[in-house]
């Protein structure tokens, strides 16, 4: 979840011409990148736009696709999304350890942010590639956020689904999480269409 800072709209035209979308035969709608290289299937076709944030090291631009339900009462979620963004230039050759506080710091302002409660937060991977599972209490228990972040490369990719919280674990919660993908540049990592937990994590 992105607070803050402005759309710019100029720039919707080029992320429209590096993405694409169909319908896949299982009725969600399936969203590919050409670059960066990632695949995510949504419910239906979501809304694209960029977000220019002030950072202390500079405009960071986010790339946003999200789909609002939340006018549907029969809808299992009321938002999914999916935002990236260049990670910053001292992570790019971070240790373990130095990703692990970039997560903590991450988590920590998004909890801020929305004055959630953290509930979760394990530890998974994309193939290879550092993530972090969260689940965050919303509204005092009116809603819960789920979030699946990822560095993959020079990218950051934040998954997230809000859903009230009487609906918490339906099956589109996962399935949309499930259906993120990556084309990585070296070889010995494919494309990985779900995460592992850490041994002893459920």
């Amino acid at each position: 979840m992105i607070i803050g800072g402005k759309i710019f709209y100029p720039l919707l035209a080029l992320a429209a011409f590096l993405t694409m979308g169909l319908v896949s035969p299982n009725g969600w709608y399936l969203l590919k990148s050409v670059d960066p290289g990632f695949k995510i299937q949504f419910p239906a076709k979501p809304d694209s736009s960029i977000r220019i944030l002030g950072t202390n090291g500079g405009e960071l631009e986010v790339k946003i696709f999200s789909l609002n339900t939340s006018a549907d009462e029969n809808a299992e979620n009321l938002i999914y999304s999916l935002n990236y963004s260049d990670l910053p230039s001292k992570l790019l050759n971070a240790s373990k350890e130095e990703q692990g506080e970039y997560f903590k710091k991450l988590i920590n302002t998004m909890v801020y942010n929305v004055h959630g409660r953290l509930m979760s937060e394990q530890i998974i991977d994309l193939n290879g590639f550092p993530g972090r599972e969260v689940k965050i209490d919303f509204k005092e228990g009116l809603a819960v956020i789920r979030l699946r972040i990822y560095m993959v490369n020079e990218k950051l990719y934040m998954l997230q689904v809000i859903t009230l919280a009487q609906k918490d674990f339906n099956t589109s919660i996962f399935r949309f999480l499930n259906s993120f993908g990556v084309s990585s540049s070296n070889p010995s990592l494919p494309s990985a269409p779900a995460p592992n937990l850490k041994p002893g994590e459920k």
